[in-house]
């Protein structure tokens, strides 16, 4: 996985966003955005977007409001 940072001025939050550099990877083509109000629970968010919500394969995707995932 592809991990980048970066600040989303129109928000004013910090984002993670993974990807996956093999084209074969159930994940290929996908990117996947965790937002924290540092750039740590950005990734913490990411990390369970991952493992818990996705079950790894990003698009087993399901409907979230935004409270689910408030740091």
């Amino acid at each position: 996985y592809r991990v980048s940072f970066g600040f989303d001025f129109y928000n004013s939050t910090f984002t993670c966003s993974l990807t996956h550099k093999d084209p074969k990877h159930a994940n290929a083509g996908w990117v996947l955005v965790g937002r924290g109000s540092e750039p740590l629970k950005a990734l913490k968010q990411a990390a369970y977007k991952h493992y818990s919500v996705f079950d790894e394969v990003w698009h087993n995707a399901r409907a979230m409001s935004k409270a689910e995932l408030d740091d």
